[in-house]
């Protein structure tokens, strides 16, 4: 419930660790599925969300999955369900 403070904390990290990809997935999540309008910042969660996909040879699920939702969140549908199949396949294996 915490929501500013989490985004001041992961942004603070990464800001420290500029490749630390777990914060820059948990950062992406909350820029793109927040509620309050005033946090989100689905651009954001896109750049970050890609890079983390980048950093992990986009071969992890879960961030596949908050790419795929930052995607359709601004709007870039096509991309997102691309993005998700694969991602949901590997899931299937897990």
């Amino acid at each position: 419930g915490k929501v500013k403070r989490a985004i001041r904390h992961y942004t603070e990290a990464l800001r420290i660790r500029p490749d630390w990809i777990s914060p820059m997935n948990e950062l992406a999540w909350l820029l793109t599925t927040q509620q309050e309008s005033k946090l989100r910042n689905p651009q954001e969660a896109v750049r970050l969300a890609e890079r983390a996909c980048e950093l992990t040879g986009y071969k992890q699920p879960s961030f596949l999955d908050t790419l795929a939702t930052a995607y359709a969140a601004t709007g870039r549908f096509p991309e997102a369900v691309a993005t998700a199949v694969p991602g949901l396949a590997s899931e299937a294996f897990l």
